[in-house]
């Protein structure tokens, strides 16, 4: 059990076992192996100084929030469980070293469940980076993306929750899936990249700016809902099932296009 104080050095988990980390600092590199659990647990904060985690098996976050300095990283290969409505927080520790910024990568797959509040990406001191490769698995409340998404391709999203960007920068890139039943939003920031959705789930455009190339797919849907403001700099194309709803006027800037190649009906 990692409790108080700081552990440093690099270290492989490996065996048959469980890793509590109930507090203090990690300014270590940690490589955790397929049979290792990692329960991040407790509602003290937790402090990942100059420290990188590596996750090759089964890791449950259900306490305190996640805090980061520059130059820190988490790395999920394997099942990386949110259990809590905690924060993924950048506290500005090493700011100022030409460091980059803390980035969680999500390789395999990251899943949110019990908890119907918000996990928040926070936008604080500079912020802190969200690589997505894997699945997101919303199965109850809220992935609240406000700070760097990026998405590079063959990433899925499932779950009746919802992964939503409420602030900040998506760069989505490829080809990516919304499972049946899943939501993608974006509520405010910019989102930009060339980027497909494909499957039956929705995207929902509540607010914030669509830049760059997005095309909802043949049997995706697109949801344009809510009185807030939304913009358009970029090319927005829904081949799917498209339903406009709510007051919010969308603002089209010069050389912006919205395109329907499959059925679009406005409320």
């Amino acid at each position: 059990e990692i409790a108080s104080g700081s552990i440093a050095g690099a270290n492989t988990v490996s065996g048959v076992g469980t890793v509590k980390w109930t507090g203090g600092i990690i300014a270590a590199k940690l490589n955790l192996q397929s049979n290792i659990a990692f329960n991040i647990t407790g509602t003290g904060d937790k402090m990942l100084y100059l420290g990188t985690l590596i996750n090759n098996g089964t890791v449950i976050w259900n306490g305190g929030n996640l805090l980061a300095s520059y130059a820190s990283a988490i790395t999920n290969n394997a099942t990386f469980i949110i259990q809590s409505s905690g924060f993924f927080y950048n506290d500005n520790t090493y700011a100022g070293n030409n460091y980059p910024l803390p980035v969680f990568v999500n390789n395999g797959l990251l899943q949110k469940t019990i908890s119907n509040g918000e996990t928040i990406i926070s936008p604080n001191n500079g912020g802190f980076v969200f690589n997505q490769n894997g699945t997101i698995d919303i199965e109850s409340g809220v992935l609240s993306l406000q700070s760097y998404f990026n998405v590079n391709g063959g990433a899925v999203f499932a779950g009746p929750g919802e992964t939503r960007v409420d602030a900040g920068t998506v760069v989505m890139n490829g080809t990516n899936t919304i499972q049946q039943g899943a939501t993608v939003e974006l509520a405010g920031g910019t989102w930009g990249g060339n980027n497909l959705f494909t499957g039956p789930g929705t995207f929902v455009w509540s607010g914030g700016t669509i830049g760059g190339g997005n095309t909802i797919g043949v049997g995706a849907n697109l949801s344009i809902l809510g009185n807030g403001a939304k913009t358009l700099t970029g090319v927005l194309v829904s081949a799917g099932n498209g339903l406009w709803t709510g007051a919010g006027a969308i603002d089209c800037s010069f050389d912006s296009v919205f395109e329907n190649d499959g059925t679009f009906t406005v409320q």
